[in-house]
């Protein structure tokens, strides 16, 4: 048998083996696809970004995000939740603010602290408190030496210098509410009262009363049993108006005087 040579060039090249295969594997999946129907497989789609959050744009904020406005003579700001700086409002100086909280924001605890002290039980009342620490005018009414909160006003200025104790006038503030407290206790005690006719002994107490200020028409009568006249006294204009009243006495009535005070 003659011998024919074989051409080299004409054998297969074992290094196309595995590209083939792996063309006719691909070509194969392509037709199975095709066979099993057109609808592609779908997939998932990629996490949608985060929303910017106020610590991505380097500003520091509270769990919901709300401020609280204060609007006050000369001075618009915000204070923050939590976190109040009154210094700005202090600086103002002003003697009235008015105080915006947001609406559905549960009171922090300084703040329920605060409502607990002034007596205080719907939560919308925290911006009275807010407004009392605003508010820093020396010749403002709760600084003034000559004032006595009544006894809401005194609870108030308690429960407000909970929520500011660094208050500028903390000190004028708290005299003006113990000056209140002690006149309710005097009250209590029948030693502070006003016009009317006021049975001694049950309503009031003996004593050396006065009034003082601008009086105008002030008019006063003890009165003993029987409901006799045992001393009268009427006054077109005065600044300062005294009575002694007895424990025998029975009544004593005053009109257009004011509020006695032990003298």
């Amino acid at each position: 048998m003659a011998v024919v040579p074989v051409d080299e060039h004409a054998r297969p090249r074992r290094d196309w083996v595995l590209p083939l295969s792996l063309i006719a594997a691909a070509a194969l999946s392509v037709a199975l696809a095709a066979r099993t129907g057109d609808e592609a497989v779908p997939t998932a789609a990629p996490p949608a970004p985060a929303p910017a959050t106020a610590a991505s744009h380097g500003e520091t904020r509270v769990p919901g995000d709300e401020r609280i406005t204060v609007t006050c003579d000369g001075f618009t700001g915000h204070l923050t939740i939590g976190h109040p700086d009154f210094a700005p409002a202090w600086a103002a100086r002003a003697d009235h603010c008015a105080i915006e909280r947001p609406a559905g924001i549960p009171l922090t605890g300084p703040e329920r602290r605060a409502l607990e002290t002034a007596g205080r039980h719907d939560d919308a009342d925290v911006k009275f408190l807010y407004g009392v620490c605003a508010e820093a005018d020396p010749a403002g009414v709760y600084a003034s030496a000559d004032y006595a909160a009544t006894p809401e006003q005194a609870a108030e200025i308690r429960g407000a210098l909970v929520l500011c104790p660094g208050h500028p006038l903390a000190a004028e503030l708290g005299a003006t509410a113990e000056r209140g407290e002690q006149d309710a206790e005097l009250a209590a005690g029948g030693r502070i009262f006003g016009p009317g006719t006021l049975i001694v002994g049950a309503e009031i107490q003996p004593g050396t009363y006065a009034v003082t200020g601008d009086i105008e028409n002030c008019h006063w009568i003890r009165r003993g049993q029987g409901g006799a006249v045992l001393d009268e006294y009427f006054s077109l204009t005065d600044r300062r108006v005294v009575v002694m009243i007895q424990e025998n006495d029975y009544s004593f009535f005053s009109e257009s005087c004011g509020r006695w005070r032990p003298a």
